[in-house]
């Protein structure tokens, strides 16, 4: 079962799950995004590319969510690429926290897509 009130927006593009993110991630609205990073991680998708590119704010238990949803992850067998900001509040989160070396991250698209394959 899908979960309801939706905060990733997710899409396929080549044979990948693209997951956007919102512009704020908090205490707000990490239960409904680990909720379905859980759900999205259960169908299986070959690929997996968390973008974060559009958000502004990403408090830590956004990156908990992500570390754990990679750890889930790669349980699965899922590969999965971070796409960051360039710069910003949020590019330093992932730099400080480390999701950068835990994670395979890009600021390119295409480049996320293509280091799944």
């Amino acid at each position: 079962m899908r979960p309801t009130s939706s905060v990733l927006h997710v899409y396929q593009a080549d044979d990948c799950d693209i997951v956007t993110f919102p512009a704020e991630v908090d205490l707000l609205n990490d239960e409904r995004i680990r909720t379905q990073l859980l759900w999205l991680l259960n169908t299986s998708p070959r690929g997996l590319v968390l973008d974060l590119s559009g958000t502004r704010f990403c408090a830590a238990c956004g990156v908990d969510a992500i570390f754990r949803a990679c750890i889930r992850a790669k349980a699965l067998g899922i590969r999965v690429g971070l796409l960051s900001p360039p710069s910003g509040p949020v590019n330093r989160v992932i730099q400080v926290t480390g999701l950068n070396r835990a994670i395979p991250t890009t600021t390119d698209r295409a480049e996320a897509l293509a280091a799944l394959r």
